[in-house]
């Protein structure tokens, strides 16, 4: 019933798009009523503790939220442009897909909604056709899209042929109860290697980092709502990898890799909107180190707050450089703090001792007791660059960190405390990777500070080097991949359309 309503209000929108301007301006309206009605069903699911309903919801509210502001602002911002009203279509278009991928119960629709999805984000790269730069970053974006979908689309098939339904509900319960089973290993790693060609982790990365020739509102859509639909897709789907962790190991180890190079390459950029799309690879693969680790709702605030703060950073990446002299006029008018008064080691025992202070003040009311003491570093680690100071802060701009810091803690701390008994016991990685993740993430943190303190630059120049490149991963992907693919396909159209034209030919 639900996907039914919302549907047919995202088809109404589309309806809509063709009309005048007068109708087109109500499509906002329209939108939040459909961000009103997932609400409202959203309110049901928590107090019936349904958990698929709830992951499903809260996310899909998040995407409507964005869609309405998203819409608003390119209506504005892309006034003039002789194609503005064929972005709005397909805006509306990935919006209703969304709907569709996150409430469907059927393999074949999330499975056709997952295409579709991939082939708008295409047309909405090719905005400003008569830039040939766009048809390349466009060509990389379909290669990976196209080898997700063929991973996907076996995947899903696989499973729904052993399982004996597409039905998501049944392939979930199945697969919760069922033994161990090599084969669902191999669909299963071929679904989650999709995830990661479509969330442009490293070293799929490079039609992301490379989309800044697209108006602001298409960056911000891509980042905000489509990169971040695998680690939708895999909180949806958590029931498949609960007794997989080989599975969650696989994306564990590219995750971790893909965080500790994004991270780094990120630091070393100068350009706003380079940097924020960095940031996105970067915290994708912290989403699905969490989802590895079965985290979830842990991934689940991820997901919902990198959307949502993705969005708002480059709608106004525009008004960053106007803030600036702002800013200063406020240090001189307040106090200041060295930049060396808190330093990395300091900043992580600071937001360690926050975050199990504030976990020991919440126990009076609720049982934190399952909280982790991996969790617990995770997190402080996590948030402790928040208390950085590289240069002079005025005392109320470190007093406003720590009060967010503060904030973001007690919420991630009640999601836990509230979801963590919802979800169904899963198979932990071995203490092995558990001590390689930690390690690996202490490693990201000290080389974060030396980039931006300038000492990782002056003492080891080629890393630098190395890294504003992005350790040429995309040259490689793009070099012996893309472009391979790229050329077997010419050759599969030419032998294709050979055997027409001598079809046509030889026919009497």
């Amino acid at each position: 019933m639900l996907l039914s309503l919302i549907l047919l209000l995202h088809l109404s929108t589309l309806f809509l798009s063709y009309g005048k301007e007068y109708w087109i301006k109500k499509i906002p309206v329209m939108l939040f009523l459909a961000c009103v009605l997932v609400g409202i069903f959203l309110c049901q699911a928590i107090i019936y503790h349904e958990l698929d309903a709830i992951l499903s919801l809260s996310l899909l509210a998040s995407v409507e939220l964005l869609s309405i502001v998203i819409f608003s602002f390119a209506y504005d911002y892309l006034s003039g442009e002789r194609r503005r009203t064929v972005f709005l279509r397909l805006l509306l278009t990935l919006a209703s897909c969304v709907a569709l991928l996150l409430l469907c119960q059927s393999i074949i629709l999330l499975f056709l909604s997952w295409c579709v999805m991939g082939f708008v984000v295409n047309q909405l790269l090719l905005f400003y056709r008569d830039r040939t730069h766009t048809h390349a970053i466009a060509n990389k974006q379909l290669v990976n899209d196209t080898l997700a979908n063929i991973l996907m689309g076996s995947g899903l098939l696989g499973l729904a042929l052993q399982g004996g339904s597409f039905s998501i509900a049944l392939l979930s319960q199945r697969l919760l109860t069922s033994p161990h089973h090599y084969s669902t290993l191999l669909f299963l790693l071929l679904i989650v290697t999709a995830f990661m060609l479509k969330a442009a982790i490293m070293p799929f990365h490079g039609w992301l980092i490379q989309v800044m020739e697209v108006p602001t509102p298409v960056s911000a859509f891509m980042h905000a709502g489509i990169v971040n639909l695998s680690g939708m897709m895999w909180l949806r789907l958590y029931p498949w990898w609960t007794h997989y962790p080989e599975v969650r190991e696989w994306l564990m180890i590219m995750a971790l890799m893909s965080l500790i190079l994004s991270s780094m390459v990120m630091l070393t950029r100068v350009s706003i909107k380079v940097r924020l799309a960095w940031s996105t690879t970067a915290q994708m693969s912290v989403v699905f180190i969490e989802c590895a680790q079965g985290w979830y709702e842990m991934a689940l605030i991820h997901i919902i707050g990198h959307s949502l703060y993705k969005a708002q950073a480059f709608l106004l990446s525009g008004s960053r450089v106007a803030e600036q002299p702002i800013k200063e006029e406020i240090k001189g008018m307040l106090g200041s703090v060295s930049p060396n008064c808190l330093s990395p080691v300091l900043s992580a025992l600071v937001s360690l001792s926050l975050f199990v202070a504030i976990e020991q003040l919440l126990a009076i009311w609720v049982n934190t007791s399952s909280l982790l003491g991996q969790q617990t570093f995770f997190i402080s680690l996590l948030l402790s660059p928040m208390l950085w100071l590289l240069t002079k802060e005025t005392l109320l701009s470190l007093l406003i960190r720590v009060v967010v810091l503060s904030v973001t803690m007690v919420i991630l701390i009640l999601s836990h405390t509230w979801l963590n008994s919802l979800f169904p016991q899963i198979v932990e990685l071995s203490g092995g990777v558990n001590r390689v993740i930690m390690a690996t993430l202490l490693i990201t943190y000290l080389l974060h500070f030396l980039i931006l303190s300038g000492q990782l630059g002056s003492r080891f120049p080629l890393l630098n080097t190395w890294a504003f490149e992005g350790f040429y991963l995309d040259a490689l992907w793009s070099n012996y991949v893309v472009q391979a693919l790229v050329g077997l396909t010419e050759k599969f159209k030419t032998l294709f359309t050979n055997a027409v034209t001598r079809t046509l030919h030889d026919t009497p």
